[in-house]
């Protein structure tokens, strides 16, 4: 009995839960591991990256909270153009809106006061979804970019691309064994359920990946983050579950902030009346800030200080 439970524990972490994702792709020593995922999504294979700098990497020692913990790996490569990459578990409102605007903020900053704009370097978005982003289309790969629009002549030097990875549609008979992104699609959708390295796993940066998200590899510290991303995930899906039972986006806002009072119970004990009423006064803009934080506050102190931040602002 005891040989069972053990057979059905997880050995991988979830790669779609965006700390995990930050961890195999953007960690210090996950350098051949993007170079590689970058070269087969983008490239067909061919080694065009040869080096990149991976920005803000993740650090064990920076998980204060999970602020600290940012879901995107940014990359930028020896020619200075810049790669952003971000899992996205669930649909949000204005989802495609801050996508354009993180890449122009990026390419911003690229240029100091009184800089050449002969320095500014085009600006990539990958953005990776568990969900449908384009309905319209079957493919699950999608790179939108500046051109013109009766030639289709790209825009001269670059500029912001997207790509859209839609994982729902990444199903198998969509791409042949050959191609170069098969294992690490395979990867990202079923990695989770895995008990070891399946044995046709040909991909080197893959199993260097699968490393990477070996459970047994976690400090203490990680296991415990992991286990709140975790929670946290699964009551987002029965939030929005419960949204879609009631059909009006009433809905989804209530059951956000239903969710965030069950969360800040469960980690500070019974809530004032003062603070289930002000999270209930919330718009949806506001819920999502705090829903972000809601594992950091540490005292209900730190929660009402918070929202009078929050209110404040509005």
């Amino acid at each position: 009995m005891n040989k069972r439970a053990s057979r059905s524990k997880p050995v991988f972490l979830d790669p779609t839960i965006d700390w995990a994702f930050k961890r195999i792709f953007g960690s210090l020593e996950s350098h051949d591991i993007l170079v590689g995922f970058l070269n087969d999504l983008l490239y067909a294979g061919k080694p065009v990256i040869q080096r990149l700098t991976i920005k803000d990497p993740y650090l064990p020692a920076r998980l204060k909270d999970l602020k600290e913990t940012a879901v995107d790996v940014r990359a930028v490569l020896d020619n200075g153009t810049e790669k952003l990459i971000e899992m996205q578990l669930f649909p949000t409102s204005g989802f495609t809106q801050r996508l354009n605007y993180n890449a122009s903020k990026v390419m911003a900053g690229q240029l100091k006061r009184g800089g050449n704009y002969l320095n500014v370097r085009p600006v990539t978005v990958i953005a990776i979804t568990n969900f449908v982003i384009l309905p319209h289309r079957q493919e699950w790969f999608s790179h939108f970019s500046q051109m013109e629009r009766t030639s289709g002549e790209h825009y001269p030097n670059g500029g912001i691309d997207i790509i859209f990875v839609e994982l729902p549609k990444a199903t198998e008979e969509h791409l042949p064994l050959s191609h170069p992104m098969r294992e690490w699609l395979s990867f990202l959708i079923s990695s989770k359920n895995w008990r070891s390295v399946p044995k046709g796993m040909r991909n080197p940066h893959v199993r260097q990946a699968l490393a990477m998200a070996r459970l047994d590899n976690l400090s203490h510290k990680e296991s415990e983050l992991m286990s709140r991303r975790q929670l946290y995930q699964w009551d987002q899906i029965n939030m929005r579950t419960y949204a879609l039972e009631e059909g009006r986006a009433e809905g989804e806002v209530r059951g956000k902030a239903d969710l965030i009072l069950r969360l800040l119970t469960k980690r500070l004990g019974e809530l004032p009346k003062t603070i289930h009423s002000q999270v209930g006064h919330l718009d949806y803009l506001q819920l999502e800030k705090l829903g972000d934080e809601v594992l950091d506050f540490p005292t209900i102190k730190s929660v009402r200080e918070r929202l009078k931040a929050l209110t404040a602002k509005a």
